[in-house]
């Protein structure tokens, strides 16, 4: 029941987060980030954020952990 309440209140909070435009995609993601590790108490990455808020179809994202830096990258070829 808590794991339920806790995963309500991260989704509230990611929410309210990414309705607000005044904040850069950066910073939601991070912002998500955050509220993933103190509401929902998981000490995850930022990958997973990253890519909900800044994904392009058809483009790699290149997302350098360190610097907190991305580059949408359309020449890998989606073919496998």
């Amino acid at each position: 029941m808590r794991v339920e309440l806790s995963k309500d209140k991260t989704a509230a909070h990611f929410a309210k987060i990414l309705s607000t435009n005044r904040r850069s995609l950066k910073e939601k993601a991070l912002a998500c980030q955050k509220a993933e590790n103190e509401y929902a108490g998981m000490p995850c990455g930022v990958m997973d954020q990253y890519i909900a808020t800044m994904a392009k179809k058809d483009h790699a994202l290149l997302i350098d952990c360190s610097e907190y830096d991305v580059k949408h990258n359309s020449g890998l070829s989606m073919k496998l």
